[in-house]
């Protein structure tokens, strides 16, 4: 048998908080259903930290013994969970960063800071 869960009846119709997404997977596993579809109709918001957390739970390592489907996912939220995926799956990018001053004392800190122009 196959659960239909819609997620704005478990937490919201915004989905804000990364606590909230292992709320979710709480109520998945100890349902002890095998299949699952999560129903994102009613969603009207979700927050990046939100879809970050969504997408390292649910979709970057899938529950284990149960089949999870997403339906009826916002285009917006869909094209979030994409540039989360982006940015998950390289390797983070380091800048530059401008050559560093070193200071030997707290006075020399202090004459370098009172020379700049604010």
């Amino acid at each position: 048998m196959i659960r239909t869960i819609d997620i704005t009846n478990v937490i919201a119709v915004d989905l804000r908080s990364r606590s909230t997404v292992h709320d979710l997977l709480l109520l998945i596993q100890n349902s002890g259903e095998k299949k699952v579809v999560l129903d994102f109709s009613k969603v009207e918001f979700a927050t990046r930290s939100f879809v970050d957390e969504f997408y390292n739970v649910f979709i970057k390592k899938p529950v284990a013994g149960v089949d999870i489907k997403f339906e009826n996912m916002p285009d917006d939220l869909v094209k979030m969970l994409e540039v989360v995926k982006q940015t998950q799956n390289g390797k983070p990018s380091q800048e530059k960063i401008a050559d560093a001053e070193s200071f030997d004392t707290v006075e020399d800190f202090c004459n370098y800071c009172s020379q700049l122009a604010f």
